[in-house]
């Protein structure tokens, strides 16, 4: 079967016959619930700024629902696609386009850096590249830190990801919601929350809500002259690793610092001893790093 469209695959009858005529089983361990909201799929797309000169990475495509909109507007799409046969069946329904690579991986054991300089080297001229998904939660925030570790040339980066992530990737100190993740984030791209997708726009209909985010790279660690991401990364995690201890102990446990060259590096940056990571801005962490890896 070829030529599937938006209007087919957001339609849940067309979709259980589908999998029924291909003996597909969704798993739910791979997060497959796929968006039906034509509406959504719209904002989606709108949000990646997409050009013909554009190369897109599209991981874990699914049925092709967002594929189909995004195939017919890009240079090259390279989809990355877990499930072994829904990746045959992608490469068999959009046959008709030569601009469309299907890669039967995973996407969390891909090299990314050698596959955009793959891309890189086999398109001439200058590409935007740009990376869309709707991530299953269990991944979401150890795949987008995998890709900001790396200075890639991602110009936009638009993902769908449980309602509850986007608050902490979004939050600032002494809220909740902040986290080791929502340092990270912030420290190396502007997150800009879109829209929310009610579970219902989903097929199946998974337990949680939804949100669309737009992330595009700053130049925060750059700027503060922090060219090693790693780690910075992991001094992030380290300082909140133990959410119920105060940063001096999280770090002491966490860490090769000795008990001196934390006190000092503390008052250094005006922190009281007492003090937990999660009440302390990206600004005062970065801070803080400098003085102990200088």
């Amino acid at each position: 079967m070829t030529n599937l469209n938006l209007t087919q695959l957001t339609n849940k009858t067309y979709i259980r016959n589908y999998l029924k005529n291909n003996n597909l089983f969704l798993r739910k361990k791979l997060g497959q619930n796929f968006l039906i909201c034509p509406e959504s799929i719209k904002t989606l797309v709108e949000q990646l700024e997409l050009t013909p000169q554009d190369i897109i990475i599209e991981i874990g495509p699914g049925l092709g629902t967002v594929t189909c909109e995004l195939i017919k507007r890009v240079t090259k799409l390279i989809a990355i696609e877990l499930d072994r046969k829904l990746a045959m069946l992608l490469k068999e329904n959009f046959s008709q386009f030569n601009n469309l690579d299907v890669l039967h991986h995973d996407a969390m054991k891909i090299d990314f850096q050698n596959l955009i300089a793959e891309i890189q080297n086999n398109i001439p001229g200058k590409r935007g590249i740009k990376i869309f998904s709707n991530l299953p939660y269990n991944i979401a925030t150890s795949f987008i830190i995998k890709l900001l570790e790396k200075n890639f040339p991602i110009e936009r980066m638009v993902f769908t990801i449980q309602k509850e992530l986007m608050e902490r990737f979004t939050a600032t100190p002494k809220n909740k919601n902040y986290a080791a993740s929502s340092v990270i984030l912030q420290s190396s791209v502007d997150i800009t929350f879109i829209k929310n997708i009610s579970k219902e726009k989903f097929f199946p209909v998974p337990k949680v809500e939804s949100s669309i985010i737009l992330l595009q790279a700053n130049y925060i660690l750059k700027n503060n002259n922090i060219l090693n991401k790693v780690s910075f990364f992991n001094f992030i995690k380290n300082s909140f690793a133990h959410k119920r201890k105060t940063l001096y102990n999280s770090l002491f446990i966490s860490s090769t610092f000795d008990e001196q060259k934390l006190k000092t590096a503390l008052q250094s940056c005006k922190i009281d001893i007492r003090t937990r990571a999660e009440e302390l801005s990206l600004e005062v962490l970065i801070q803080l790093y400098k003085i102990l890896y200088r």
